[in-house]
């Protein structure tokens, strides 16, 4: 069930000076040196340094010409630079819900042939090995990585394998074992490797599936609706989301660690607070205390940032906006990078950007 050749979609490698390639060889050295070292926590500036070994090897391909109108590529925002660039691209394909895993070492996402979903393959970028190919992982949809970095869960559609039920599935990456959860939805697992948060359709319910045993429970918050797919906070058992009430929307820190009784933690904004946009995917890092969510308006999608060290409502990214659509973020661990999908017209907004 698992493809494990290496495909040659996405973009093509620029050939490096002389200089970046012992920049790359001791990249290399360093993410192999991590992988040694894989069971042992990792310090900060370790997930930074595989972050940017990751990074490294994004630039190192050439984005390749868009020639379709209904091409959603990825794209890499650098937080500390706002510089935007094209992080995976493939004409024939629309990539979709990039994930980074725990140990900044490994990305993951999807990418659909005309959206024919049951079609829809799973790809890894992966540090640790010795070279930058996008290898295909299996049939699914919006992955998420364990903690420990050997499994993957995901969404598999209907059709896409035969005999096999739809819903969320846990996958070894190395292809030998695959369990089906019982529950069909977007799955993010959790910091502690036990457990898989599942949002269903609409957003308005998430699920703690038990890995182990496949046990479910619903979250539950006493006046507040869940509207939008939940995102682990930095290893803890808070997640950010889209919280709404009777009164307003709000971009609100959960603390789930008890799902029958969740606690609100920290609202960062509420919807109209110097803004009225509507809030997509919300993520935040307590590392950089920055909040980053695409925003919705009649002109279409943006992006804006809220910084904990700033006053006043979200200010909008330079050159992320607004274009048809721009969602499905997701945050390096380390606080720095986000990765996006978006259309075609963003090509237009980097062209602007300063050199």
């Amino acid at each position: 069930m698992v493809l494990n050749k290496q495909v040659s979609i996405m973009k093509r490698r620029r050939s490096p000076p002389p200089s970046l390639c012992l920049v790359c060889a001791i990249a290399i050295i360093l993410a192999v040196t991590s992988s040694v070292r894989a069971d042992e926590p990792l310090t900060q500036e370790q997930v930074s340094q595989n972050v940017a070994n990751v990074v490294e090897r994004i630039r190192s391909f050439e984005p390749v010409e868009q020639v379709n109108d209904n091409q959603m590529d990825i794209y890499l925002l650098d937080l500390e630079s706002g510089n935007i660039e094209v992080a995976f691209d493939d004409p024939n394909l629309e990539l979709g819900t990039p994930f980074w895993s725990a140990d900044g070492l490994k990305i993951m996402f999807d990418a659909t042939p005309g959206r024919k979903w049951n079609q829809t393959q799973m790809m890894m970028l992966d540090a640790t090995a010795d070279d930058a190919d996008v290898t295909v992982v299996g049939f699914g949809n919006c992955p998420t990585i364990s903690p420990n970095g050997k499994q993957v869960s995901y969404r598999l559609n209907r059709d896409a394998l035969p005999g096999t039920e739809p819903g969320v599935w846990v996958q070894d990456l190395n292809g030998e074992e695959l369990l089906p959860l019982g529950i069909i939805g977007y799955p993010r697992w959790s910091p502690d490797g036990d457990k898989i948060l599942v949002s269903g359709y609409g957003f308005s319910q998430l699920t703690l599936v038990d890995v182990a045993t496949s046990e479910q429970v619903e979250l539950k918050l006493d006046g507040l609706e869940f509207r939008s797919n939940p995102y682990w906070v930095d290893g803890s058992s808070t997640i950010i989301g889209l919280f709404v009430s009777q009164t307003d929307a709000k971009i609100a820190l959960i603390e789930v660690s008890q799902p029958d009784r969740c606690r609100l933690e920290r609202v960062l904004w509420t919807q109209g607070d110097g803004l009225n946009v509507s809030i997509c995917s919300p993520v935040y890092s307590s590392f950089t205390g920055k909040c980053i969510f695409s925003g919705r308006t009649d002109n279409g999608y943006q992006l804006y940032i809220l910084d904990d060290k700033q006053e006043g409502p979200p200010q909008a990214i330079n050159h992320c906006g607004p274009v048809s659509y721009l969602d499905e973020l997701a945050m390096s661990p380390d606080g720095r990078y986000i990765l996006f999908c978006s259309s075609k017209e963003i090509r237009e907004l980097l062209k602007k950007q300063p050199d």
